[in-house]
């Protein structure tokens, strides 16, 4: 401050200077002083400017030198080496930003002039420098606007400096010829001292924007306005996002984070029955507490009655954690408890660890909102989020989208668990039970889905057993029909064979039909036939006679002369073959029902959905190729090792059955191909000679 008086003293010596100068050349005008006179008046004159100039040269570089502007504080470049100051210093922690504004000034300006601007900046500086301590710095940001930057701050000191700035400025403006205004945001480090300093200065930007926002609409509105309270500015998710990818891109190994989402269990009821007023102010005292708790590096209002935020938790167990967050939720209920007339009152927290970088903030966000509806739900107050509950909720979400999707495509299926008598040792009577049979193949058992529907609509499992009643009824008439049925169209038969009338069979209704043959499969394989094979038989039944259909599990479906024949079809005897392929023929192979080409023009080689193409290196292969079924021993050579070709039909899932006649393609005594499965002495972009092996399907 010193220096700021000295470069005011030097400016009015300055001035003196023109005014004797000035004065002294009026009298010579005057008074006709002889030349003598008016010479030396002359020199002075020129003395007089070359020490005015002097005095701007030396006043110019001892206000660069010393950091200050007309407003007798800081400027902006001392400020930029304070925040870079700041920047570098191992701990920014309890750092505290406060950005003023003034009101007016432009109106000052073009009113009455720029002098009277600079007079109406000073008075306000003048203020401000009332408010500092030991630990402030104070400077002119540009134009309007000066910020605080005050080092060991706390929030309440903050507050109070902002107070009492109040308080003078009103006591001033009551005899004021020029009222000042200003509007003010601060933030404190302590919940954002992972980020740049400039950061901390944008937000305290931020505030004080909206502070003049808020400032402008009372004097739009009036005073019934100013009663009111303004909520807490939310964060918008993009925002949030951008936050929590800064914090996890930029931390160092060593930090540890964790991302909290808190909610005031049944907001709505105190926005109901005191208020929506008390309901804002509630939320805003929430909000600075939530700000005061330790290792804070960033808290905001995410949306309602919701509150986001991360802390530091570097070296600290989770249950340690866990335990604190609890404390301090307590302690904040019991202020708000105190200081407001409700009776009770309960926040939800819930938990997620930011311990994996590549974690998408989307995920952090929503993990931590799980978590929250799952402290919400036990009554836990704060929940982490885990494993475990990351499966749950996956499956509470499948289950909930996909369930009238299920009902429209009848994944539900019903079950019927016989009750034995014990007297009669006969079926009494039946439990109907119910499984969802999803699109994957999964089976879900009732405890799986039913408490998550009950969730959505209590009356959900009452609905459902009302249906299952109602079906089990139905079931219960339909197989007594089916019975009755089948007497009439079963013809006699054979041992090991089930013989029905075709005609029998096509004079009942389709959904009987195919209730009789799903029955008549039944007597041969426990598993149900899909409805794929099932329509097939349907259509063996339109054709002519001696037509048949073969199953998977060996069983086989004959028309034989207008009757259905099921029986269980004989092993077909293993039928090896072995086959040389010359160069550019193509060879029939009626065993396996293909056609073999082996060709060294690629020309000669035609691709399509019928046919199964491979190149391999002609200089490795080196012997005649053969084509044949599988023997003791056989192996295929891979990158690392080889592999028995047994083996590899077991992994593949081959049938036992098609594995004697499946076609392996022969180098000498090596196996360079198994179709469809693995290859050998594949060719690669510079292989110089290439030789091309194509399969085509041949009906036989």
């Amino acid at each position: 401050m010193e220096k700021n008086k000295k470069i005011i003293k030097l400016c009015y010596l300055q001035i003196a200077f023109y005014v004797v100068f000035l004065t002294s050349l009026l009298l010579h005008f005057k008074r006709g002083l002889d030349h003598r006179a008016f010479a030396l008046l002359i020199i002075l004159t020129l003395l007089g400017c070359a020490s005015a100039l002097t005095l701007t040269d030396y006043l110019k570089s001892l206000i660069r030198r010393s950091g200050f502007d007309v407003a007798g504080v800081h400027d902006k470049k001392s400020l930029e080496e304070k925040l870079l100051q700041l920047q570098n210093a191992d701990d920014t922690l309890d750092v505290g930003v406060m950005m003023f504004d003034m009101n007016n000034l432009k109106m000052i300006n073009d009113t009455y002039g720029h002098e009277e601007g600079d007079v109406f900046i000073q008075t306000f500086a003048s203020y401000l420098t009332r408010i500092l301590t030991e630990n402030s710095f104070l400077a002119r940001f540009g134009g309007d606007e000066f910020v605080i930057v005050q080092n060991h701050a706390t929030w309440n000191q903050l507050e109070q400096m902002n107070l009492q700035l109040q308080t003078m400025i009103d006591t001033y403006n009551q005899t004021a010829d020029h009222p000042l205004s200003y509007a003010v945001g601060y933030e404190l480090s302590c919940k954002n001292h992972y980020y740049l300093i400039m950061d901390l200065l944008q937000m305290a930007d931020e505030k004080m924007y909206q502070d003049k926002r808020y400032k402008k609409q009372l004097q739009k509105n009036g005073p019934l306005a100013a009663r009111r309270s303004m909520l807490a500015e939310s964060i918008s998710t993009d925002s949030l996002k951008e936050k929590i990818f800064t914090l996890l891109n930029n931390r160092s190994e060593e930090k540890q984070y964790a991302f909290l989402m808190t909610d005031v269990d049944n907001f709505h009821l105190i926005n109901d029955y005191w208020g929506y007023e008390m309901g804002t102010n509630i939320l805003n005292f929430i909000l600075k507490k939530l700000e005061l708790f330790p290792q804070t590096l960033f808290v905001n209002r995410y949306h309602s009655d919701i509150f986001v935020g991360i802390i530091d938790i570097t070296g600290q167990d989770p249950a340690v954690v866990r335990e604190k967050i609890s404390a301090y939720h307590k302690q904040a209920i019991r202020e708000v408890l105190e200081s407001y007339p409700l009776n009770y009152m309960t926040l939800n927290t819930g938990v997620y660890y930011l311990n994996d970088t590549d974690t998408p903030a989307e995920e952090v966000i929503s993990h931590a909102n799980i978590a929250r509806r799952r402290a919400k739900e036990t009554s836990t107050c704060v929940f982490e989020y885990n494993a475990e509950l990351s499966s749950t909720e996956q499956k509470r979400a499948e289950t909930i989208h996909s369930f009238q999707n299920a009902l429209a495509k009848k994944e539900f299926q019903i079950y019927f668990q016989p009750k034995i008598s014990g007297k009669t040792q006969e079926i009494a009577s039946a439990e109907v039970l119910v499984r969802w049979l999803r699109e994957d193949g999964t089976l879900w058992f009732p405890d799986s889905f039913l408490p998550i529907l009950e969730e959505i609509n209590p009356q959900a499992v009452v609905h459902i057993a009302k249906t299952a009643s109602l079906l089990a009824e139905e079931e219960d008439f339909l197989e007594q029909q089916t019975a009755l049925f089948w007497k009439e169209i079963q013809l006699p038969s054979l041992p090991e064979e089930v013989s029905l009338s075709i005609e029998g069979l096509n004079a009942l209704h389709p959904a009987m039909r195919r209730r009789i043959l799903r029955q008549a499969v039944g007597q041969f394989q426990k598993k149900d036939i899909s409805a794929k094979q099932l329509a097939a038989l349907e259509d063996l039944l339109r054709k002519e006679s001696g037509k048949q259909l073969d199953f998977p599990e060996g069983l086989r479906a004959e028309n034989r002369y207008g009757t259905l024949v099921l029986s269980r079809r004989a092993a077909d005897a293993p039928r090896g073959f072995c086959y040389a392929l010359p160069m550019e023929e193509e060879i029939f192979i009626p065993e396996a029902g293909i056609a073999v080409l082996v060709s060294l023009d690629e020309k000669k080689v035609e691709i399509s959905a019928e046919t199964c193409t491979n190149v391999f290196d002609y200089d490795k292969i080196g012997h005649t190729l053969f084509c044949r079924t599988r023997r003791q021993g056989d192996v295929i050579p891979l990158r690392r090792g080889r592999k028995k070709i047994k083996e590899l039909f077991i992994d593949a899932k081959i049938p036992r059955a098609e594995r004697e006649r499946y076609p392996l393609f022969v180098a000498g005594d090596t196996v360079i191909w198994v179709p469809r499965l693995k290859e050998a002495f594949g060719a690669e972009e510079q292989t110089d000679r290439k030789v091309w092996i194509q399969i085509r399907r041949v009906q036989e």
